[in-house]
């Protein structure tokens, strides 16, 4: 899978002579991009525009309110995977729906409440202002339900693909 993004209104001629398609967008619940770090399934990642050796953007990595790069998360880590050095290899990214296996900071979040990143990498947490200049993240999903210990990879989310991939 890859991300798939379509601008432009109406209808485009196909070079093959098949006549014309509509120009529809094609959101996924999973897609694939490299890992630029070791990810363990249910983490919340965020694109690493520091690495550029499959084109930019094309990396994720641990998602973290913390770090002004990494503030932003798409999704949430399908699959683990572990990264040796530029080893970078495929993980498989859930961007929308329900995910049962998202990692939380901690358990005071309640079900209906918006999820970003938290200060834990790769965990999320309540979405929250981030400085007195009222800049906020986008949420990456709904928390459906909560787990005990919250550190699990267990609770329930409606993930929100923030970034429309």
């Amino acid at each position: 899978m890859a991300v798939y993004k379509i601008d432009g209104f109406g209808t485009r001629n196909q070079t093959d002579g098949s006549g014309f398609d509509g120009n529809f967008e094609r959101r996924e619940k999973f897609i694939q991009m490299y890992a630029s770090e070791t990810l363990t399934k249910g983490q919340v990642v965020c694109l690493d525009f520091d690495v550029s050796t499959y084109g930019v953007g094309n990396n994720v990595k641990l998602a973290d309110r913390n770090a002004t790069k990494l503030r932003q998360g798409i999704g949430v880590a399908a699959e683990g995977i572990t990264i040796t050095g530029t080893d970078y290899k495929l993980v498989k990214i859930q961007v929308a729906g329900v995910c049962d296996a998202a990692v939380l900071d901690n358990d005071d979040d309640g079900p209906g409440q918006l999820v970003a990143p938290g200060d834990t990498a790769g965990s999320m947490t309540l979405m929250i202002e981030l400085n007195s200049s009222e800049e906020y993240q986008l949420p990456v999903g709904i928390l459906i339900a909560d787990t005990t210990p919250f550190s699990a990879a267990a609770a329930q989310v409606y993930l929100l693909n923030p970034l429309n991939l």
